[in-house]
């Protein structure tokens, strides 16, 4: 206690260190006057960078201010540490803090200023095992750490170098190079020095998600209200809860800005690791003579097959990899870098018909390009984040499994796990496992035969409920008559079992099967062929992928079966495929012949187009169409 000093009252204004000076010699404290003031003007002093967040000013001193430029959020991480991990752990804190705060103090000491830098308490252990404990082989426990996020630095250099080391596995602790590596990124003052691409890349996405809970957490008022509750009058906002917002208003503030940050630098290290991939040259075949390059279309063949065993020997890493960064990306960029995966393969990156096709979501695309639409990808996130999309199964799953997941809950949960796995490898091993790709393709067949081949979305479902009573023709499984019916719409629908010769209908021979799918999911389906459109004048008709691989001439004759005013096409189209990237892919598309695609722009004017979520490698609308006059 010092008398008369202790009514001093605190100012964020007022310099750090500048404002008072303790003389233990002479037993007394000398305050400084930090501006000029006027008689009768209050002087404050400022008590110091450990104490100025308006959380610490609130909890010791019972206040708050306004505008508070020393503001900070405390985080507390509970991680799981071996003897090992605890080592390494607590080495790297202390060496990244001590880093950090002597580049501040040595640029202090450089600017000639004689107040005091902000030197925030950047982290405390508050759990820390002891080494005893872990002596056993496989012992672990709790390693508790509170972190100080100050509003100035929003990744503070000790939050960082937490995540990088929990992003190790145990093996990989365990390489004297790695320990270095975690060092070295620890001493670099500047933040640059990293362990890993992927290491980097798993833990800016585990940072991106923490500080994404932290602001889901925030679920009283919203941050417009709280500025707007602050800028009243002060007596019109009572004085305990003008503190509560004071320090909520911050917080989230600061929570905000570090989601803000970390997601920029996760997606430009994203950007990087796939530039690094798509761009390699090494191990390109130029033989062009070469028979199985000519045969497959890939001059990648031999390379991929070389790198395989070197692949494999670091799958744990790539798993842990993947997991990591799973759910920190929008489902349209985990579909973008499945795309650009097929695309680099077939030797298309050059191409401006069909690379720029592939740009989902821009702030990981790594090529030129300033537009895209990922629409209909954004609205299958938010389904997801509500467990409205299916992903819980559904009740009546009709012959399918009971329980079974469908479209679109099933397609969002698998395009995130191949979009994964595929940039967990590029960011381990520069390249993918061809294996692994030819594996997706396989198992989105299957899935697109069983469910859908273009994945509903709600505004896609509206944009075709709105038009009236509906006649589907071809339906196959149903999938989209029955999320249509749920919504409230009429529709009737019509499935022809099996691929009919009649139509010259190449599906069979595509899928080797007769059977046009596996399992019906519309209760009220009727057989019938694409003859039965002239029954249904008056309702709209919808042809989704009548002609598979863009062959046969299914669609073709149901329409000329319909003498209605009203058409919906969803699939490919001319101007909305990756066309002849592939051996076998149709350069009009895979969904509608181009005699189809002939006699509905003759009949039919374009009146709008509906993005729908696609399997990898197509480029499917929902066009409406109206009859010309």
């Amino acid at each position: 206690m010092v008398p008369t000093f202790d009514i001093f009252n605190h100012s964020p204004d007022a310099p750090l260190g500048k404002t008072h000076k303790l003389n233990a010699e002479r037993g007394l404290v000398t305050v400084y006057a930090s501006k000029d003031y006027e008689p009768g003007e209050q002087a404050f002093i400022s008590y110091g960078s450990g104490e100025a967040a308006n959380s610490k000013l609130l909890t010791w001193y019972g206040f708050c201010v306004e505008n508070n430029p020393y503001e900070e959020l405390d985080l507390t991480l509970t991680v799981s540490v071996n003897k090992l991990r605890k080592t390494v752990l607590e080495a790297a804190l202390m060496a990244s803090a001590v880093a950090y705060l002597t580049d501040i103090d040595d640029r202090w000491q450089e600017s000639g200023d004689y107040a005091e830098p902000y030197l925030p308490m950047l982290y405390q252990s508050l759990y820390t095992p002891k080494m005893e404990d872990l002596e056993a082989d496989g012992s672990s426990a709790e390693f508790i750490v509170k972190h100080t996020v100050p509003e100035r630095e929003p990744l503070p250099p000790t939050l960082r170098i937490m995540a990088r080391v929990q992003q190790l596995s145990d093996s990989e602790l365990a390489d004297p190079e790695i320990r270095r590596a975690v060092m070295e990124s620890a001493n670099d003052k500047s933040g640059e020095t990293i362990v890993s691409m992927a290491n980097e890349l798993a833990a800016l996405a585990s940072l991106k998600l923490i500080f994404q809970d932290v602001m889901d957490g925030f679920v009283i008022g919203s941050a417009e209200d709280d500025e707007a509750e602050l800028a009243k009058p002060f007596d019109q906002v009572p004085y305990r809860k003008r503190l509560a917002l004071l320090v909520r208003s911050g917080e989230r503030r600061i929570a905000t800005k570090a989601y803000a940050m970390s997601s920029m630098e996760f997606d430009k290290t994203v950007r990087d690791v796939t530039k690094t991939a798509i761009t390699r040259t090494e191990g390109l075949c130029e033989n062009k003579k070469c028979l199985t390059c000519a045969s497959s279309g890939c001059r990648w063949l031999h390379e991929l097959r070389k790198q395989k065993p070197n692949i494999e020997a670091v799958l744990p890493a790539v798993s842990k990899c993947a997991r990591a960064i799973e759910d920190a990306l929008p489902l349209a960029a985990h579909l973008q870098t499945i795309n650009l995966a097929y695309i680099w393969l077939m030797g298309h990156l050059d191409d401006d018909d069909v690379a720029p096709r592939a740009a989902l979501n821009l702030p990981t695309w790594p090529l030129d390009t300033d537009q895209c639409d990922a629409s209909a990808y954004a609205a299958l996130d938010e389904m997801a984040k509500l467990a409205i999309d299916g992903s819980a199964g559904e009740e009546h799953a009709h012959n399918g499994k009971e329980g079974e997941m469908l479209l679109p809950g099933v397609y969002t949960a698998k395009v995130k796990t191949w979009g994964a796995w595929i940039l967990a490898q590029w960011a381990v091993c520069g390249i993918f496992d061809i294996t692994d790709l030819n594996a997706i393709g396989s198992e989105a067949a299957s899935l697109k035969r069983r469910h859908a081949c273009s994945i509903p979305t709600r505004t896609a479902l509206d944009a075709l409920g709105e038009l009236g009573p509906l006649v589907e023709i071809g339906s196959g499984g149903g999938l989209w008559a029955r999320r249509l019916s749920e919504r409230g719409y009429d529709v009737v629908a019509y499935n022809t079992p099996q691929f009919d010769e009649d139509y010259h209908d190449g599906g069979a021979a595509h899928i080797a099967s007769m059977k046009l799918t596996e399992v019906s999911w519309f209760d009220n389906m009727r057989t019938g062929g694409p003859e039965s459109a002239k029954e249904h004048t008056d309702r709209a008709l919808v042809l989704m992928w009548p002609d598979i691989s863009g062959d046969g001439e299914y669609g073709l004759t149901a329409l000329e079966n319909y003498e209605g005013n009203t058409l919906v096409t969803v699939g490919e189209w001319r101007d909305h495929t990756f066309g002849e990237y592939a051996p076998g892919a149709a350069a009009s598309g895979m969904s509608f012949s181009a005699e189809c695609q002939d006699l509905v722009a003759s009949r039919f004017e374009l009146e709008r187009v509906v993005p729908v979520a696609n399997w990898p490698m197509f480029d499917s609308v929902a066009m409406i169409w109206r009859a010309r006059k």
